[in-house]
């Protein structure tokens, strides 16, 4: 049976009437599952005699919340939903019921309001946009309420689920699987046309929590769209830039991270797949463009440039070796210059933001994460100088 370790009566007897109605609409919760709340913060355990990588939940895709579907609005700081709401059935607006009770109880719009970057989007303008690169909050606008706490707050706990007819996709909230944290060694959510379900991925050894890993992002991407700072980051996803190659072209570099390469993946990249990204080239007009670059974390010395010879190499087929390694060279220290460049001014205009007193711990993780960013570029950087003077040496030897 699911044991709930709460540090309050209202907010266990919500999630135990919640598991029920999953349990006994087609869904799935492992019986040895913990649900624990602590001040507001909620969590999932399970002991270690669950197999890891077992299921964990399961909800009906009928018993996801799209969050278009129940008119929401704040009343103070409870989530409320509105008279026009369109629940497909009554067990999904009791779902739903359940859900906002629980991040009414545990104060998350409260909680929301002091910690999240969105606040920098009411009072310190300058620094959302900055911190915010392009896209990222394209998406809230597109949420269904008027309130940008709101719709911030939903932001950081929706999922994309796909139509089970076509590609349309709906925001959804996730009951229960909600509560699991993220960790980027865990498994992600995984939706067929039935339902949407979890495994247990417990990937720390000094506790029995259960994550799941939102996606594959980087530090920035965290906290500008979900709000925490991921100490744990090991890759930097690239900001946006164009990288000039004397005498070939323009490479265009953007973010859109989910935007994998969409042929057949050479033999050469197989291993580095996830870092190869969408590509597209004219060479009419001299101009390339990459999805996303990702600046590799240790492990993966040459991945980068891995990928850049690749797609410069197809840029300039007749190219001899030793030019194209030039700009191989060169188009990754544009790439390292150009990442370095943004986060230490991020870092300079945080640090001069005048700020109320309550935004001042938000400005300050804004400086953490430029901080993580930068650690992990310096990083790369020193690994493929000394990569180079070790293969210059080696040369001249």
């Amino acid at each position: 049976m699911v044991k709930i370790i709460a540090d309050r009566v209202d907010i266990e007897n919500h999630l135990l009437r919640l598991v029920d109605l999953i349990n006994s609409n087609g869904g799935y919760v492992h019986d040895e599952l913990v649900i624990v709340t602590e001040n507001g913060d909620l969590s999932l355990q399970a002991p270690r005699s669950v197999p890891e990588k077992s299921e964990l939940i399961s909800v009906p895709r009928e018993l996801l919340l799209p969050t278009a579907d129940f008119d929401l609005y704040l009343s103070g700081d409870d989530i409320c939903i509105g008279d026009s709401a369109k629940a497909a059935s009554a067990t999904q607006l009791a779902v739903a019921e359940e859900m906002f009770a629980i991040y009414n109880l545990c104060e998350k719009i409260k909680d929301h309001r002091k910690s999240a970057p969105v606040r920098l989007f009411l009072e310190s303008p300058e620094i959302f946009e900055s911190l915010v690169l392009p896209g990222q909050f394209n998406a809230r606008k597109k949420l269904p309420t008027k309130d940008p706490v709101l719709d911030d707050f939903l932001h950081t706990r929706v999922f994309a689920a796909k139509s089970g007819l076509g590609d349309e996709t709906h925001s959804v909230l996730m009951p229960i699987i909600d509560f699991l944290n993220h960790n980027r060694s865990a498994g992600g959510f995984k939706l067929d046309n039935e339902r949407l379900f979890v495994k247990r991925f417990s990937p720390l050894a000094d506790t029995e929590e259960c994550f799941v890993s939102y996606s594959r992002m980087d530090a920035q991407i965290a906290y500008a769209i979900y709000g925490f700072v991921d100490e744990s980051s090991n890759t930097v996803i690239s900001v946006p830039l164009s990288i000039d190659l004397p005498g070939i072209g323009l490479i265009e570099i953007g973010r859109r991270q989910g935007a994998k390469f969409n042929g057949k993946i050479p033999e050469p990249l197989k291993n580095i797949s996830w870092l190869v990204p969408e590509m597209g080239m004219s060479r009419e007009d001299r101009q390339a463009r990459m999805a996303f670059l990702i600046i590799p974390p240790k492990g993966f010395p040459r991945a980068l440039r891995r990928v850049l010879n690749f797609l410069i190499r197809a840029f300039a087929r007749d190219m001899a070796p030793e030019e194209l390694k030039t700009l191989v060279v060169e188009a990754e220290r544009q790439v390292v210059e150009a990442n370095l460049n943004y986060y230490e001014e991020l870092k300079v205009l945080a640090r001069n933001a005048s700020v109320s007193q309550e935004s001042q711990q938000i400005v300050d993780d804004v400086v953490r994460v430029a901080d993580i960013q930068l650690n992990l570029i310096r990083a790369y950087a020193a690994m493929v100088e000394q990569m180079d003077a070790a293969q210059a040496q080696h040369v001249s030897n």
